[in-house]
């Protein structure tokens, strides 16, 4: 959910991530947030071995079926370190697109590295997912209408 690191957090229980690391999702998610950035953080107790932010159980689950959320969720940086093995930034997008994530942020650690190939990498990775089916065309139109709606009613 939002550690602040990409190690696991402290072993904590799945009792401790509800009572204590998803507080802060609780109160945004009753103040209507439209968006929730999630983080690449490891917690064992909901996914023992993918980060929040790439992770179904977190994404598809405890997000909407647990907290309620209904808004979009949008990745942290895809070039963190914390996910070396899971490829590159491109492979990443489409990682996170499969497990469910809405948009994907694509920026460079560092300012001066920031270019569009990064997010153009991105998009012909989830492009190529989608012609490859391993994204549903359903559901990458339904991403799309969402973002698209929330551009319509900020």
């Amino acid at each position: 959910m939002g550690c602040r690191s990409p190690s696991p957090e402290g072993g904590r229980s799945l009792h401790t991530i509800r009572a204590i690391d998803e507080t802060p999702y609780r109160y945004a998610i009753a103040a209507r947030v439209r968006l929730i950035v999630l983080s690449w953080g490891l917690y064992p107790a909901l996914d023992p071995t993918l980060p929040a932010g790439l992770s179904p159980t977190v994404i598809e689950g405890e997000l909407p079926r647990r907290l309620g959320f209904r808004g979009i969720t949008i990745t942290d940086s895809l070039e963190a370190g914390a996910l070396r093995a899971f490829g590159g930034p491109a492979e990443r997008a489409l990682f996170a697109i499969r497990a469910g994530e809405d948009l994907i942020l694509c920026a460079a650690q560092r300012p001066e590295a920031n270019t569009p190939d990064i997010g153009a990498a991105a998009l012909g990775e989830i492009a190529s997912g989608i012609a490859g089916r391993e994204i549903p065309r359903e559901s990458a139109a339904s991403i799309a209408a969402t973002i698209v709606s929330l551009r319509e009613h900020p």
